[in-house]
């Protein structure tokens, strides 16, 4: 609940909720946010201990996904790296395998990274990754598949490189929207307008709060 809910550990021990959890069930021993922590990191290892033992297998191939931004607020470059892979009983599985601050937007900085990732974890089987169209992704993943650590590259890496399908729609819903750049700015406009008008809010706030009556609708 609190992972799933990224709730902060400390609100186990709020008056509102012990209240609530009282009149429940009187009895249950709520933990403190200290064992809570405690706990959700146990947890968190021995899940990662999991998916560690079968990444490692020589028999499992993965396909990664990778993604980088800058945070607006901090300044700070960030990576994250997406594993995706079908186990034994042929479900699908999807797990942040790494998530942490990188040097640049770079393509050598970007390979890096990635590497140290997928040598950390023990992967042995990488048959594709997907990025979106940056160059730097490019000169990224060239400089990648040359370094992947007794790497089992398929098709002589021809279909190593994924690029990212999502991208690709924006950058084309993107272009498209420059031809008619004056019709979208019209209507960005009136729903500017409509959403900071004091009147038109006074007057849906009217509108929505007005009773009318049965005998009002017949006159």
């Amino acid at each position: 609940m609190f992972v799933v809910g990224e709730i902060p550990f400390k609100f186990v021990e709020h008056e509102a909720f012990v209240e609530y959890t009282n009149a429940r069930n009187g009895r249950f021993m709520l933990p403190s946010r200290h064992k809570l922590s405690r706990d959700v990191s146990k947890y968190y290892l021995d899940e990662r201990s999991k998916l560690l033992a079968y990444l490692t297998k020589p028999t499992t191939t993965v396909h990664l996904t990778t993604d980088t931004w800058t945070s607006s607020c901090q300044k700070t470059n960030y990576m994250v790296v997406t594993a995706h892979f079908i186990d034994d009983e042929w479900n699908m599985h999807k797990r942040i395998i790494n998530f942490r601050p990188i040097g640049s937007h770079k393509g050598e900085d970007i390979s890096s990274d990635l590497l140290k990732c997928i040598v950390g974890w023990g992967i042995k089987n990488v048959m594709t990754m997907t990025v979106d169209n940056a160059p730097s992704n490019d000169k990224a993943l060239d400089h990648l598949i040359k370094k992947l650590p007794n790497a089992k590259i398929y098709d002589d890496g021809k279909h190593f490189h994924i690029r990212c399908m999502a991208h690709i729609l924006n950058l084309i819903v993107k272009e498209g929207l420059k031809e008619k750049n004056y019709h979208v700015e019209c209507v960005a406009n009136a729903v500017k307008y409509i959403r900071h008008s004091t009147k038109f809010n006074e007057q849906q706030y009217l509108i929505s709060t007005t009773v009318v009556t049965y005998d009002e609708q017949k006159q």
